[in-house]
């Protein structure tokens, strides 16, 4: 059956779900030359976007070789006789794919740039590199079918003060779309001297704790330096006045902004959002410390191009209210590629290796929590059953509610990674089983304790150190065969010197084996004895035989 080229486009942009949908557009490669000849333009239009796919990939670098074969022969010689190792005799590529390039992703291309040198001649030869950007550059400028979108994602890992030396100006000055995850001393200010006509601006404030005011006075000035910014969007981002008032200076342009998890307490008003009356898309989204002062001038503001307004769990009853009345489009998924950035691809970046500091494992499950630090799901939730601030030293921000905590979208696999964990935890467990004595405890009943010995305490602290170390064994005396096992359910720290605690007795255990002491306390190879309940009605006979 011949489908036309515009109703598979729609195919394809509805199959062209970030890293995950990387494979499946592969695949319609070898469906029909029809196929194939469509398939091409979407999957090169953006060919530095999947980095996490070019990661994990050591030949990811001959993308570069596929450019260069597109070059005319007359670059093609500039370039050997600069020093780069080009063949004379090539095979041409299939396809013109320079001409398919619309979304330029600096952080990969510069990385399958330095592989693709250090592949093909001397290490480290910034020469050939800035040579090679700088030509390939031109020929994505001037061979692009359309306007070319310049994004960069600058993230912590990356070394971010690379592209801020004046002698890389070249690469960044015309970025139209940035999006940062940090916040380093003077970085804004050395971008801005190279970027005033970024158009998108994202930023992301995370793990770094109680986000000081700088951080916030450095995004308000960057916002101030653009000629006509047309959306920003931001998560985490706390200390917001000064970052509201700097976006009246783009009143003119804005056309889209966006708040996830931002913290508005210190903010007074928003008369410097209430000034953008060219918005079409207004976002909350997990906001909080918003009162009703604060939001005053927007309510008697006009937004007479708004399509889509989202205030979704916000703790502003009013705002919700507002929104409400004005009966727009407030689908959360709502896109618009022209003035929104690729918030999954934000996501993906922001989980790329994450590992949740509670287990020291990768996250499955991730939740971000309103200080900006990402954890399992389960680990920040039993965590915050316990306590209610966030579990890094260097934070201790409070969290009591969990309404504000950021879900990720997870993978497919997380169940099964979640149910491994716990199974691998629970033998590890009966191996090195933590040993409490002194009390006689019975299964399926609960009981409060009160401890004050050190090594005690030691022994609780281990017990809460992970989602699945809240057990531990109880025996009447140490020198005791059979013990009953003990989860925590509920604990309060009174002082240093005294922990009550409430835990719940659920099965009996058999001491295989002496583990020898662990910070004071006894540890134990035990087995674990399921009782079998005795049957209704059954008679006992204790009668001597």
């Amino acid at each position: 059956m011949f489908l036309p080229a515009e109703v598979l486009q729609e195919v394809f942009n509805y199959l062209d779900t970030g890293h995950n949908g990387l494979s499946t557009l592969f695949s319609c490669l070898l469906v029909s030359r029809d196929w194939c000849s469509n398939i091409v333009g979407t999957l090169w239009s953006k060919p530095f976007y999947y980095s996490n796919a070019f990661s994990k990939n050591p030949n990811s670098y001959k993308i570069i070789d596929t450019y260069l074969t597109c070059l005319d022969e007359e670059t093609r010689e500039d370039l050997r006789n600069n020093g780069v190792n080009l063949p004379v005799i090539f095979d041409k590529p299939l396809f013109n794919y320079e001409i398919y390039h619309k979304h330029l992703h600096y952080r990969t291309f510069i990385s399958c740039v330095y592989l693709w040198v250090q592949e093909k001649s001397a290490p480290n030869d910034d020469n050939l590199s800035e040579l090679i950007m700088k030509t390939l550059l031109k020929l994505f400028n001037n061979k692009s079918c359309k306007k070319l979108q310049r994004t960069l994602y600058i993230m912590p890992e990356s070394n971010p003060m690379f592209y801020v030396q004046s002698v890389q100006g070249y690469l960044i000055s015309n970025v139209n779309r940035i999006w940062v995850d940090l916040h380093v001393p003077r970085f804004f200010d050395l971008l801005a001297k190279n970027c005033k006509r970024v158009e998108h601006f994202g930023v992301l404030m995370k793990d770094v704790g109680r986000f000081n005011e700088s951080g916030s006075i450095d995004v308000a000035k960057f916002i101030t330096e653009q000629e006509a910014l047309q959306s920003f969007q931001n998560i985490y981002l706390t200390s917001t006045q000064d970052v509201i008032d700097a976006l009246k200076s783009q009143a003119h342009s804005l056309r889209c902004i966006e708040f996830i998890c931002a913290n508005f307490q210190g903010c007074y008003s928003l008369d410097g959002l209430a000034a953008c009356h060219n918005l079409e898309i207004l976002r909350f989204k997990k906001c909080y410390n918003i009162t009703v002062d604060i939001i005053s001038p927007l309510l008697e503001a006009s937004f007479p191009k708004l399509i889509n307004l989202s205030v979704i769990e916000t703790d502003c009853d009013v705002l919700h209210r507002w929104a409400e009345s004005l009966c727009l489009e407030s689908d959360d998924d709502f896109q618009d590629e022209r003035i929104q950035f690729d918030l999954n691809y934000v996501r993906e970046l922001m989980l790329f290796n994450k590992m949740c500091h509670l287990c020291n494992e990768s996250c499955i499950y991730p939740l971000t929590t309103a200080c900006g630090h990402t954890f399992c799901k389960e680990c920040i939730f039993y965590h915050l059953s316990i306590y209610d601030q966030c579990p890094l030293k260097h934070c201790r921000t409070e969290l009591s509610n969990t309404k504000y905590l950021y879900e990720h979208p997870f993978e497919r696999n997380d169940a099964l990674i979640s149910e491994k964990r716990k199974l691998d935890a629970e033998k590890r467990l009966l191996e090195e089983m933590p040993i409490y004595d002194g009390h006689l405890v019975f299964p399926k009943m609960t009981y409060t304790f009160n401890v004050t010995e050190m090594k005690y305490h030691l022994l609780i602290r281990s017990c809460l150190h992970s989602r699945y170390r809240n057990k531990f064994g109880m025996l009447l005396s140490s020198r005791c065969e059979y013990g009953t096992l003990m989860e925590i359910k509920q604990i309060d720290f009174n002082d240093e010197r005294n922990i009550r605690f409430q835990a719940i007795a659920t099965d009996r255990f058999k001491i295989l084996s002496s583990g020898g002491t662990r910070d004071g306390f006894e540890i134990a190879k035990v087995q674990i004895i399921h009782d079998e309940p005795e049957e209704e009605g059954k008679i006992i006979d204790n009668q001597p035989h």
